[in-house]
């Protein structure tokens, strides 16, 4: 009896750690992929942890890029988790303070600052950016897409599709080169279609920005950037 008890609780104990196993390395090789998609690493690290060399170093970069906001004056702000009412009659909820309205045919530059501190200032004392949501780094790019429905006079959905975030965003300009402890002002352009798909609300961020660089250089927004943007386009 106690011998067919050990046979068990060993059974259990390597079929607990087998799991434990794929679990870890399933969600690393998710992970890998996910960060093979983005600008920023998916490490739980905070801008402080960037900016601190023998972190920043530890988790292999070698320097970073600070994104920074110069002025806030055309955001709307409104509380967070919020519900916007449109001319159409239609509703959109808003997780984020900071809204853009916009009519289709509208565009809005938004002032950015980029910092670049170099960890290894002996091996790399400046660096490229690259400024370009539609190119490929490195055979990665970023992605962003909302999705839609057109509906007929009964509400019933007769087409799908996705409008792309990225071919909304350009920036000026679109390459620059940052010196060990500089920084640079940008702007980035937010321009809505008069052809844009029935998208009334998505979220927006810099995104596009790259170190033209194969050493890991980080690319984080700082404390001025709240997260994310909210876009509400009400005509």
């Amino acid at each position: 009896m106690k011998k067919g008890l050990k046979i068990i609780l060993l059974i259990v104990l390597i079929t607990g750690i087998g799991l434990i196993s794929y679990i870890l390395i399933n969600n690393k090789i998710k992970t890998s992929k996910m960060e093979k998609a983005v600008s920023i690493p998916f490490l739980l690290l905070m801008p402080d942890d960037f900016r601190n060399p023998e972190i920043s170093l530890k988790y292999g970069y070698k320097g970073y890029i600070e994104i920074g906001l110069l002025d806030d004056s055309v955001f709307n702000k409104m509380e967070d988790k919020s519900i916007i009412p449109l001319k159409n009659g239609d509703e959109v909820n808003v997780e984020y303070k900071n809204i853009l309205y916009f009519k289709r045919g509208d565009e809005v530059n938004i002032p950015l600052s980029l910092h670049f501190v170099s960890h290894v200032n002996k091996e790399i004392d400046k660096v490229g950016v690259i400024l370009d949501t539609m190119k490929e780094v490195r055979g990665e790019r970023l992605i962003s897409t909302k999705g839609y429905g057109i509906t007929d006079e009964n509400g019933n959905v007769i087409k799908r599709g996705e409008a792309l975030i990225n071919e909304l965003i350009s920036y000026e300009p679109n390459y620059l080169v940052l010196k060990d402890g500089e920084t640079k002002n940008i702007v980035m352009k937010i321009k809505i279609p008069k052809d844009f798909p029935p998208v009334i609300h998505f979220q927006i961020d810099p995104m596009g920005i790259y170190a033209d660089i194969d050493e890991e250089i980080a690319v984080f927004q700082n404390e001025t950037i709240d997260k994310m943007w909210e876009v509400v386009i009400n005509d």
